[in-house]
């Protein structure tokens, strides 16, 4: 009997119009080989890894030297490893005391600043300026003295003037905190109303508070918060 074999694994391919018997034999033959083949070609299969899997770094040849070559992603350096670092930094004044060359610039301070920021001196030329303005004489003729011909509030604008009292008055010196310490005003009773000084805390000898009579006066000085020292021509 004559055989044809499949071309890869040369099963046996019954023969067309052979016997039942003999093509059976044939049949019985060619699954035998292929559940072989199959069988081979599942275990080499499974022997393999899957297409995506994972590895241990111990199973990457090199990996873990190449890993300790590398630095880590938070790390820290000594200054020599730096170029130029030192050599930058040694152009830098230290923050304590430094000593500073040539023309340094600096913000100019507003007027009237008074702490320890770091500034030009340009605003003290300002200031100066603005003092070199001001008509000192005319200042005196029409600001030193203030006329009141009622009760009157004294504020900071009041600080070294004299309030010209033209009628009876309450002048009132109030725990006012834009008043700066030891600012003093002057009080005249210029006319025949009694004046009487008021206030938060007010001190005087014998806690008199009124001006004696016309065309007497007192100072009042600030001394504390809300604290006033008054003195001169005065009355119960």
């Amino acid at each position: 009997m004559s055989f044809t074999y499949t071309t890869n694994y040369l099963i046996p391919k019954p023969a067309v119009g052979t016997e039942v018997d003999a093509w059976g034999d044939d049949y019985h033959t060619g699954m035998d080989i292929i559940d072989t083949r199959m069988k081979l070609n599942a275990d080499a299969a499974a022997a393999k890894a899957p297409l995506v899997h994972t590895h241990i770094i111990a199973d990457v040849t090199g990996l873990q030297a190449a890993i300790d070559g590398k630095a880590a992603v938070s790390h820290t350096h000594v200054m020599a490893n730096i170029t130029d670092l030192a050599a930058a930094l040694a152009l830098k004044a230290p923050l304590a005391a430094p000593a500073l060359t040539g023309i340094p610039t600096a913000p100019t301070a507003a007027l009237g600043t008074n702490t320890t920021q770091l500034s030009t001196t340009a605003f003290v030329k300002a200031a100066i300026d603005n003092i070199a303005a001001v008509d000192v004489p005319a200042l005196i003729a029409t600001e030193a003295t203030v006329d009141t011909g009622g009760n009157l509030t004294v504020t900071n604008t009041h600080s070294g003037k004299l309030i010209r009292c033209t009628a009876a008055a309450v002048i009132t010196f109030a725990a006012d905190a834009a008043i700066p310490i030891g600012t003093i005003v002057n009080v005249g009773r210029y006319a025949a109303g009694e004046v009487t000084i008021a206030g938060a805390i007010m001190r005087s000898i014998g806690a008199k508070l009124r001006i004696s009579d016309q065309y007497g006066g007192v100072s009042v000085k600030k001394i504390a918060a809300g604290e006033w020292w008054v003195w001169g021509d005065l009355k119960t």
